[in-house]
């Protein structure tokens, strides 16, 4: 039963993944768009950003405004400048977000699998009204996905075009 209850969960947590893509609200205009990107990406020092010509950079301290979007590629530690119009997407990776995430998510299979488990009309080995075995799964759960989220952080996207 163990081996089951690990085998789902990381498939689950696999499967749900934790990436979080970030759009332009309908009522936000593109000045106050650019300001929420450049907030969100103060302090990343490893941005991916991507054109919609397939340019790959990594980058740091981004500077974005609604004519020209500028950074400091990482490779070549020189200021690149290019129109805004031109910038497709910018990602990062976040070590907080993925292990908060898989935390949520572990914990929410942990314990559906234990409750799951209870219920003898779908053949559950637990005794009933055994409810250790639900917050050992549920425990369970949020230990693999902290651990999970630790190990594949979480990926935020920030669509422009």
């Amino acid at each position: 039963m163990k081996k089951c209850l690990l085998s789902i969960i990381i498939l689950s947590l696999i499967a749900i993944g934790c990436s979080h893509t970030i759009y332009k609200y309908s009522n936000e205009n593109n000045s106050e768009f650019y300001n929420r990107i450049v907030k969100i990406c103060e302090s990343q020092d490893e941005l991916i950003i991507e054109t919609i010509h397939k340019e790959k950079y990594s980058a740091r301290k981004l500077r974005i405004a609604l004519d020209t979007t500028s950074f400091i590629e990482n490779n070549s530690n020189r200021i690149i400048s290019k129109n805004t119009s031109e910038i497709s997407s910018i990602s990062f990776s976040k070590m907080s977000r993925g292990a908060f995430d898989g935390f949520l998510i572990g914990t929410l299979i942990g314990g559906g699998i234990g409750l799951l488990s209870q219920t003898k009309a779908i053949g559950g080995a637990a005794p009933k009204g055994d409810l250790y075995f639900v917050l050992y799964s549920t425990l369970a759960g949020s230990a693999i996905g902290i651990t999970y989220g630790l190990i594949n952080p979480g990926r935020i996207t920030i669509k422009l075009n």
